[in-house]
């Protein structure tokens, strides 16, 4: 419950910060709400089970304490939509499409050899992996002219 205040809260500091009006803080109140009654029927059923009185007090002050908390944040959210209605503050549009993925730059190869230099003995290095990088001209960016490769082992 109070993860969920602290998120709207979150939500309401970033709504003023960016003088939007806040979006999704009823979801994060409604969470907050579903688990205080989750809270209750919890407490309800540990009554029935005539536990001793001081066992069921920090349970019961918790939950008090925890439901004050929604309720504050409940205000704090309703003067937070009013200040963003009458300070005028700007609709947030959800980006509904996806933005496009830059194309990956590939100037390179990765071509695996065998380590079997005809003596029998493969065990002598491991696997080898040859990478070929093709570099880019500095001055020309954007035309990516291929300079000489270069090779290394890993």
């Amino acid at each position: 419950m109070s993860l969920e205040s602290g998120k709207a809260l979150k939500e309401l500091a970033s709504a003023i910060k960016t003088m939007t009006h806040p979006s999704s803080t009823d979801e994060h109140i409604e969470n907050s709400r579903k688990t205080e009654a989750d809270l209750k029927i919890a407490l309800e059923t540990t009554s029935r089970e005539k536990p001793e009185l001081l066992e069921i007090i920090p349970a019961i002050t918790v939950a008090s304490i925890l439901t004050d908390i929604i309720k504050a944040t409940e205000e704090i959210v309703g003067s937070v939509r009013e200040l963003s209605h009458q300070a005028h503050f700007k609709s947030v549009v959800e980006a509904t499409v996806l933005p496009e993925k830059p194309p990956l730059n590939r100037r390179g190869s990765v071509k695996p050899f065998s380590d079997d230099y005809g003596d029998g003995d493969s065990d002598s290095g491991g696997d080898h992996v040859t990478i070929m990088v093709h570099g880019t001209s500095p001055e020309s960016p954007k035309n990516e002219i291929p300079q000489a490769p270069k090779e290394g082992k890993i």
